[in-house]
């Protein structure tokens, strides 16, 4: 299963004068085609074989030890390293940080081989932060503090964003840092 998303549509567009070279390239005559971003989030409602999921990551971790079949010597064995996440914010990944190396959503139920069922998230890229946090016009978007927020759903919590904040970012009807980390 992959997700991708490509911006289309029609340019953000303005007047051309020579100062707005500043904020954009020239593109005809008297046209300039400004800066600025494309931000997206998903929500997904993730189930694994089931609802009852948890979050975990694996990470690799080498490990110094003897040879098993030369113990005078040392080998530098890869390991794997599994953290469980139980607290939502302890799952939510900010911008600019390294994510770990591998995301699971895993399932209690194991497949023939001893495994729990898991799907794994890939994240190829992530923008960058736009906008300084607290900005007037960031409370929209506190969403885009994080490359990564697991949380549990809920169905009193619909949405982590709304249509309308493109219209008036500085009183969004909903605000993921509120909503979703409330106190």
């Amino acid at each position: 299963m992959e997700a991708k998303m490509h911006a289309t549509g029609y340019i953000h567009a303005t007047f051309y004068t020579p100062e707005g070279l500043l904020h954009g390239m020239r593109l005809h005559t008297h046209l300039l085609g400004n800066m600025h971003t494309h931000l997206v989030h998903y929500r997904v409602d993730l189930d694994v074989a089931g609802t009852k999921n948890s979050f975990e990551t694996l990470e690799m971790k080498l490990e110094n030890i003897t040879n098993p079949w030369s113990p005078r010597h040392r080998l530098i064995q890869p390991t794997l390293q599994r953290r469980q996440y139980s607290r939502e914010r302890q799952a939510a990944f900010r911008l600019g940080r390294p994510l770990p190396r591998h995301l699971l959503f895993t399932n209690p139920k194991k497949n023939p081989w001893g495994h729990r069922r898991s799907y794994r998230l890939q994240i190829y890229s992530s923008a960058e932060q736009v906008l300084p946090l607290g900005w007037q016009e960031e409370r929209a978007i506190t969403w885009a503090r994080y490359s990564l927020a697991v949380t549990k759903y809920r169905e009193s919590e619909r949405c982590s964003s709304s249509i309308y904040h493109q219209n008036d970012p500085w009183d969004p009807p909903v605000v993921f840092e509120e909503t979703w980390w409330p106190g």
